[in-house]
């Protein structure tokens, strides 16, 4: 027996390489799966496919950086497999759909934000540069606030003396106080104070978590 790959799909591992329909059961020898089962479903020459429950009932979860350490027993011998799991990047985000899983935790700069990639050089849908970015910025507004709503008009008075003009010119019998009159006319409600109107696109949750 000699295995050269394995994958993950639907929480079973597989086992990839030679001779491995010989496989009979499946043992854990390092600390790290202490408290899994495991139980050969599928086999092959060519693979062997896993199922591996933990003791709460929770499926296997590979954490990046360790290594698993597998027995494959048959009739006449047993064969180690080492599964190393490559260490993800510093500063990975990764979004998952309900909860960070074993080895995560939630990017507390992530939380109720919009991810946007930094840099420059790409355009909007009418050509426009999109302003540069770079990473670690912040910004915007959830919110925008209206103007509040009035069918009221206003008079304001304008300070200094003025002259009356007539369609015909200067009437020079006096002067008078010139007043600015403001005729706002029906209310605008589309913006209407205090409400506040959100600026969101159409959205879903996801939880942003990174490596621990």
């Amino acid at each position: 027996m000699s295995v050269t790959d394995f994958q993950i799909v639907s929480s079973e591992l597989y086992l990839i390489g030679n001779n491995l329909q010989d496989v009979q059961s499946v043992t854990g020898s390092g600390s790290n799966l202490t408290n899994y089962t495991f139980q050969v479903s599928t086999k092959s020459k060519l693979f062997v496919s896993i199922k591996a429950l933990h003791t709460s009932g929770v499926p296997l979860q590979l954490v990046s950086g360790q290594t698993y350490k597998l027995k494959l027993n048959s009739a006449s011998s047993t064969h180690e497999v080492n599964i190393s799991i490559p260490a993800n990047p510093a500063g990975m985000i990764v979004a998952f759909e309900t909860a960070c899983p074993a080895g995560w935790a939630p990017s507390v700069n992530a939380q109720g934000r919009f991810l946007v990639g930094a840099g420059s050089g790409n355009t909007d849908i009418n050509g426009a540069p999109l302003t540069a970015r770079t990473a670690g910025q912040s910004g915007g507004l959830e919110y925008t606030t209206g103007i509040m709503a009035s069918s009221q008009d206003s008079v304001f008075t304008v300070p200094g003396p003025g002259r009356l003009i007539s369609r015909t010119g200067i009437d020079t019998s006096g002067f008078f106080t010139p007043q600015l009159a403001l005729y706002q006319g029906p209310p605008d409600t589309s913006l209407a104070g205090p409400s506040q109107d959100s600026n969101l696109p159409p959205y879903a949750t996801v939880v942003y978590c990174e490596e621990i």
